[in-house]
């Protein structure tokens, strides 16, 4: 019976020795996952974060044209009112 239980108690060993490092194994894929996400996102901030400025430049300068636009009508220069 020594043996048998020897036998036994060594697989529990080499089980929990599995175990342990399966469990490794996870958190460290786990960590990376976790990292690329963060990455992801933070990647996905800085976009918007660039886009947003683009449109608000866009914007600025939608208003400018605008006016400009508005300066040059009442100017009468858009029909040719200051040369002619």
């Amino acid at each position: 019976m020594g043996k048998g239980f020897a036998v036994v108690a060594s697989e529990v060993k080499n089980l929990a020795n599995q175990t342990a490092k399966a469990t490794e194994e996870i958190s460290s894929k786990i960590a990376t996952v976790q990292g690329g996400v963060q990455g992801g996102t933070t990647d996905a901030v800085q976009a918007i974060g660039s886009i947003t400025k683009v449109i608000t430049e866009m914007s600025a300068i939608s208003s400018s044209v605008a006016s400009a636009g508005r300066c040059c009508s009442e100017a009468g220069i858009a029909d040719g009112g200051v040369g002619s």
